[in-house]
């Protein structure tokens, strides 16, 4: 959808984009675009509000007494508004500026294309007192502004725009990087480039139009790509560009990787999972790097807790991380009809598909926490294998083993109930609160997540158990704020921490539930430990160490 086609009957839109196309016609073309508008939430009640961080945040701003209080009217310079979101800020600033320039900067052309159509700027735009500026047009404002320009931020997209706004407050200088939105660890990414020395401007692949992905990229002059979702002919779509390309894959998966059809020399790919390495390198990527997760140890570190906080935060056991309900609900949809495709037999291979996911759930419950899956279907199922298109086609196994992971998460969670433990996630978790589980919503953002790692006594983090070598980022960020943390035993965990020492682990459900009683009846112990742990991510598990690796290695 575009913005014209959404506001095509409205008055304020229609007018409003007129006047742009007689001072500004590059822009309003690209505000023609299509683009993505499922992140903009319209209420009831008419309030619009953004999806972000899996919340729904008023993007209104109530009017404010001091709001231009700061602002050198009388200097001549013109007004910045940073982040015009729904347009009633800058309708506020234009009227309480009377003459003085203003300049308003929107990152989302979604959002850009709905101010114009909630306020009427037209006399502002045709008489060139307001310039709109979208997206990537923030580098012409950076080269034009002054070294203290007057600048209205909007409260919510400053948050939102945290890459944009540390440009505009430095200038842009320094060699500049483009990172995508989308999957895990994008600020913690952005974080380590801004540490090693790069401007960093986010570029939002899945919903903006290839004009305005174009127009940033030559805006920009980057010359680096960083994604944690990688799609396909993103490889050739640099190349094009003359982008080099970062992937650091750390998100757990189902599909096969893309098959490069071009050079790859300028594609650097970083995964968190031993095992996909050679699934990279066989799909012709030349450059592949095992790379674990990290943490932002400035973001992550140890706190002291306020009175208001304890209610809230503190707790025997908590652990933090996605249940998988949903995933796995997608996943068993997925094999059904796979299976079903394969067997060719309409309904009755859908209940015979049914019926072979609940069989191979039962198996993989008797195996416990070894994924026994890919075995018992090269072993069963060879010709539902062969009958998979390896390049196209999502791995059965890894299918029926989501589901399975989302089943045993659950239910050691379950299984801890005499602890009341503390679950921070998706609502998928409520299933377990019947059990004595206490759900406690979505875990924080920013710097209050802090307080669910330090006001845990025993940090426990669940199995991904399709993905037994992935350590997961949890393990780092709560080691970070020094919480003591007890984690699935594997290769890759024992590989980067000194196992009884920096962290403790567990290999089966006796065992997790040994650890846990154990450390909470030895709490000098468990404070040893979590020491280690925290010395051992700071000297050799940061955010920034990672890029550096992933960057120069």
């Amino acid at each position: 959808m575009n913005a014209a086609q959404s506001w095509n009957d409205t008055r304020l839109f229609i007018e409003n984009l007129s006047a742009l196309e007689e001072v500004d016609p590059g822009l309003a073309a690209r505000l023609s675009e299509p683009v993505g508008t499922e992140h903009v939430i319209f209420g009831a009640d008419g309030d619009v509000g953004l999806r972000w961080r899996g919340e729904t945040h008023p993007l209104a701003v109530e009017s404010a007494s001091d709001e231009l209080e700061w602002l050198d009217l009388e200097s001549g310079a013109p007004v910045i508004v940073f982040g015009v979101g729904t347009g009633d800020q800058l309708r506020r600033v234009l009227d309480a500026t009377e003459e003085t320039p203003v300049i308003a900067w929107e990152r989302d052309p979604w959002l850009l294309g709905l101010a114009i159509g909630f306020f009427d700027f037209a006399k502002e735009l045709r008489s060139g007192r307001l310039r709109l500026a979208l997206g990537a047009d923030l580098f012409d404002i950076l080269s034009e502004a002054s070294n203290d320009p007057n600048a209205i931020f909007h409260p919510l997209l400053t948050a939102v725009y945290r890459n944009e706004w540390r440009l505009f407050c430095e200038g842009g200088a320094r060699p500049r990087a483009l990172v995508s939105t989308g999957g895990a660890l994008c600020d913690e990414v952005s974080d380590g480039l801004l540490a090693a020395g790069k401007a960093v401007y986010t570029l939002d692949l899945h919903s903006l139009s290839a004009v305005e992905i174009d127009h940033a990229i030559v805006k920009s002059g980057a010359d680096l790509l960083v994604v944690a979702e990688y799609t396909a002919t993103l490889a050739e779509f640099c190349a094009d560009r003359g982008l080099r390309l970062l992937i650091w894959e750390v998100d757990h998966h189902t599909l096969p990787v893309a098959a490069a059809t071009g050079p790859t020399a300028h594609v650097r790919v970083c995964t968190s999972a031993p095992a996909r390495q050679a699934a990279w390198r066989d799909a012709g990527y030349e450059q592949v790097l095992h790379v674990p997760v990290g943490a932002d140890v400035e973001l992550r570190r140890p706190i002291t807790f306020k009175p208001a906080d304890m209610a809230r935060y503190l707790c025997s056991v908590a652990t933090v991380g996605p249940s998988l309900v949903d995933e796995a609900r997608r996943a068993q949809g997925r094999f059904i009809g796979m299976v079903t495709a394969w067997l060719g037999r309409g309904l009755e291979g859908s209940h015979e598909a049914k019926e072979l996911c609940r069989a191979l759930l039962t198996m993989q419950r008797n195996e416990g926490g070894r994924f026994c899956l890919p075995e018992i279907l090269t072993e069963s199922f060879p010709d539902l294998l062969a009958w998979c298109d390896p390049s196209r086609d999502e791995d059965p196994a890894m299918l029926v083993g989501l589901v399975a992971a989302s089943e045993r998460r659950l239910r050691l969670m379950e299984s801890l109930s005499r602890y009341r433990p503390h679950v921070w996630g998706d609502p998928g978790w409520r299933a377990t609160r019947d059990a004595g589980v206490w759900y406690r919503g979505r875990a924080p953002v920013g710097f209050e997540r802090n307080k669910v790692h330090v006001g845990a006594q025993v940090n426990v983090v669940l199995d991904m158990l399709h993905e037994p070598d992935h350590v997961p980022a949890v393990v780092f960020e709560t080691m970070a704020c020094g919480g003591l943390v007890l984690a699935p035993h594997s290769p890759a965990l024992e590989a980067l921490f000194e196992v009884g020492v920096e962290v403790v682990t567990w290999r089966n459900e006796a065992e997790l539930h040994a650890h846990t009683a154990q450390l909470l009846a030895h709490p000098d112990r468990a404070r040893r430990v979590a020491e280690a742990g925290l010395r051992a991510v700071r000297e050799r598990h940061t955010i920034s160490a990672r890029l550096e690796q992933m960057l120069e290695g």
